[in-house]
């Protein structure tokens, strides 16, 4: 067998392999002209980790195609292990707002292009028109085919904007049908009007600008008796010379039953190529060295015997290669890199607004404290994978008192959850509960004992149960499971105050001594954490003395409250300006993006302390920080007033204070922001006190820029000296206005060097300078 012909069917395939790294036989193939492959969760452990193992993949090869299958929402291979900080088509197309679509792709986009990645496999370009369907509901736009056509475009243009290859999938459709293709051959309706519709967002895609198609493993009877992926009817005269495209076609996974259980993967890839597909798709299955050689070897020999046009093979190869360029300048999306910082519990800003305005709820959709969610797992579907993360888990987290069970089929334990949730909330997640019968069934039991229940579908609403609230959320990411959990349960801080309704018509009087009690059991409260705030003084002491620095993050009133004190400890206590830094989110925007976090913390280095203040314990910009700092080696102490929030759970030091709600509801500024400025001074002068830069109480250590404060530091002198104004005068005068110097000289007769070298022995502490310690 001629090695040229072997090295141009390698050109055609697109492999899937092991591991977070490139394997020695991956390598080697890629050398000989493998054209490309496709990442799986198998190949993520982090983004930054992506972004290495592509660098590492153009090494043996710069002209290779990087494909990943990254749909956001249910179907993500970036976040499979705690969920897509995007939501999925169907929540887009409920929203119906084609710019959000663009906007939530090029975001997308903007995080594979730093990922190193080249061709994203998406967006699903299928009309889900049978809600029956297995495999595609909520990852395509809906069941409209021109909202569907909308929205492909929309994303196409979002997504190649910032520099990845769009393929729109899964041609000429796959959603009239009740069959998942990874596990048998489906028959699609192909009459006018069905097909019609079924092609109208491809076409959309095409005007787009599409740089690749992906087959769909279907049957359209009245086109060929073969798989659509097989068929040159369908990969020629209707996508080619009728659509009009011009890109690369790509077969979906060669090794779907679809295929493999029928023709075979070795004849399926040369039938496919043969009909017009450019690259073979090697799936999410087999992902070793054999079946990349056996398939080259199978495709070499189909040209030798004449079975497969070489010309063909080097058209095919030809078009591979060319989607290997980025698929336009990339533009800045909304979020910064993903080298500067990986999502946190907020998601990217885009993505959760978009989440948020999905949702839509019904009825009673508020959860009381303590609530018991239980989540009624499906088996997952092949094209997901199971999920290394929970809705369920993500809505009981925003309490920490509520608790999480998670159920499977093929029956729950309807006895047990009742029992569970007695005397208290229930909340009931489900996903396609029109599909599951086991799940349907314990729904109805469950809500026939506690019709109060609320349930929340995260996949297709095809099936709404008689509850007293309902949920839908059209999709199981992460930022739509955050979405969900805002409906149901708002930050303590949010939550409307048992004396609120007061207000309405109270005088003056009335208000203020509402607002001074909330005040005082604000202040009491800070009492009950004391021994937190002892544990983040000495760390923090500790990691100054070695010439660490203290960061504080926040935004909005905690970002300007750490700005004020990070202000006034220069002054105060003496130190460099840089000693305390605040960094606080530049604007509104900017407080959902954990990536600003993130970036703003690229200077934290080992030996800094960081404090991330954020009242709900949820600020995106403030645990983007913190999380990159932990992971830098900084120490990490989160301020909030909620306890078990997710800020707290994160650092290595958890200060909180239980406020309550507030008397003007989400107003932080009153004793929330009262209870973080007086944990911030009791942090900040404990620490400095703990460092010498305290005598006796006296700011022994300030900066006298002012008359006010020249006067201040004599008077500290004089106070602590005993010594005449005079004398208090020359000595400050010789110790440049510093009042610690000047006691020092005055308390022990050394000149200004001999003081000024004794307090740096002592570290410059007075205490020590001066033998009483």
């Amino acid at each position: 067998m001629s090695p040229e012909l072997e090295r141009l069917a390698l050109r055609c395939l697109l492999a899937g392999f092991e591991g977070v790294a490139v394997p020695d036989w991956l390598r080697e193939r890629l050398e000989n002209g493998l054209g490309g492959v496709v990442l799986f969760a198998r190949n993520v452990a982090s983004r930054e980790q992506v972004a290495a193992l592509s660098a590492e993949l153009r090494l043996a090869r710069a002209d290779l195609v990087i494909a990943i299958d990254e749909e956001g929402g249910d179907v993500t291979r970036l976040e499979a292990h705690r969920g897509s900080s995007y939501p999925g088509n169907l929540a887009l197309g409920q929203v119906d707002d084609p710019d959000l679509t663009r906007a939530v792709a090029a975001a997308l986009g903007g995080d594979l292009a730093a990922a190193g990645v080249t061709l994203d496999l998406a967006p699903v370009a299928d009309v889900n028109s049978d809600p029956r369907n297995p495999v595609i509901g909520v990852r395509s736009f809906g069941d409209r085919a021109d909202r569907v056509a909308e929205h492909v475009a929309a994303f196409v243009t979002g997504l190649q904007s910032a520099g990845v290859g769009a393929c729109a999938k899964h041609f000429p459709g796959h959603g009239a049908t009740a069959v998942d293709s990874h596990r048998a051959l489906p028959v699609v309706p192909d009459d006018a009007a069905s097909l019609g519709a079924a092609l109208a967002p491809f076409r959309a895609a095409i005007a787009a600008g599409v740089r690749a198609i992906m087959t769909a493993h279907v049957v359209l009877p009245a086109y060929d008796s073969r798989p659509a992926t097989l068929s040159p009817r369908i990969l020629g005269d209707l996508l080619r010379a009728e659509l009009g495209f011009r890109g690369a076609v790509i077969t979906d996974g060669i090794d779907m039953a679809a295929i493999a259980s029928t023709v075979g993967m070795e004849q399926g890839s040369v039938a496919a190529l043969a009909a017009g597909a450019d690259a073979i798709c090697i799936g999410g299955g087999p992902a070793d060295m054999d079946v990349v050689d056996r398939l080259a070897r199978a495709i070499a020999a189909a040209v030798e015997d004449g079975s497969l046009a070489e010309a063909r093979l080097r058209e095919a190869a030809g078009r591979l290669q060319r989607i290997a360029l980025p698929a336009a300048t990339p533009i800045r999306s909304r979020r910064s890199p993903i080298g500067s910082g990986s999502g946190t519990e907020g998601g990217s800003a885009i993505g959760l607004e978009a989440a948020r305005r999905a949702v839509r709820a019904v009825g009673a959709c508020r959860l009381g404290p303590r609530a018991v969610v239980v989540e009624l797992r499906p088996e997952p579907g092949v094209a997901a994978g199971e999920p290394g993360w929970s809705p369920g888990r993500v809505i009981a987290d925003r309490d920490p008192r509520a608790t999480h069970r998670l159920e499977r089929g093929p029956e729950a334990d309807v006895p047990g959850l009742l029992e569970l949730a007695a005397g208290r909330p229930l909340a009931l997640v489900v996903k396609d509960l029109h599909r599951h019968a086991w799940a349907r069934s314990a729904v109805e039991a469950l809500l026939a004992a506690r019709a109060d229940a609320v349930v929340i579908e995260m996949g297709v609403p095809a099936w709404r149960p008689a509850a007293a609230g309902y949920l839908a959320a059209f999709g199981a990411s992460r930022v739509s499971a955050v979405a969900v959990s805002e409906h149901l349960l708002p930050a303590l801080t949010e939550r409307p105050h048992p004396s609120s309704d007061q207000l309405a018509g109270a005088d003056t009087g009335t208000l203020l001594r509402l607002m001074h009690a909330e005040e005082r059991a604000g202040v009491e409260a800070v009492g009950r954490v004391l021994p937190e705030v002892g544990r983040a003084v000495e760390a923090i002491a500790a990691r100054l003395r070695r010439g660490g620095r203290l960061h504080y993050f926040g935004a909005g009133s905690s970002g300007g409250l750490a700005a004020l004190d990070a202000l006034e400890c220069p002054a105060t206590f003496g130190v460099d300006p840089d000693t305390v830094m605040a960094h606080v989110a530049r604007d509104e925007a900017a407080e959902d993006e954990p990536a600003l976090g993130a970036q703003d913390a690229a200077g934290v280095e080992p030996g800094d302390a960081v404090i991330a203040i954020s009242a709900s314990g949820r600020t995106a910009y403030a645990l983007g920080g913190l999380e990159r700092a932990r992971d830098r080696g900084a120490c990490t102490v989160a301020l909030t007033c909620a306890p078990g929030s997710p800020l707290g759970q994160s650092a290595a030091i958890a200060i909180e204070v239980p406020t309550g709600p507030e008397l003007i509801a989400g107003s932080t500024r009153l004793k929330a922001g009262t209870v973080q400025k007086v944990v911030l001074s009791m942090i900040s002068t404990g620490v400095f006190t703990r460092l010498g830069h305290v005598y006796r109480g006296r700011m022994v250590d300030l900066v006298a820029g002012n008359e006010k404060l020249r006067r201040r530091a004599a008077a500290i002198v004089a106070d602590l000296t005993g010594a005449q104004a005079s004398r208090v005068g020359v000595a400050l005068r010789q110790a440049g206005g510093n009042p610690k110097l000047a006691i020092l000289m005055l308390r022990t007769g050394l000149s200004p060097e001999a003081a000024s070298t004794r307090l740096r022995e002592a570290e410059g502490d007075l205490a020590v300078a001066l033998g009483e310690a």
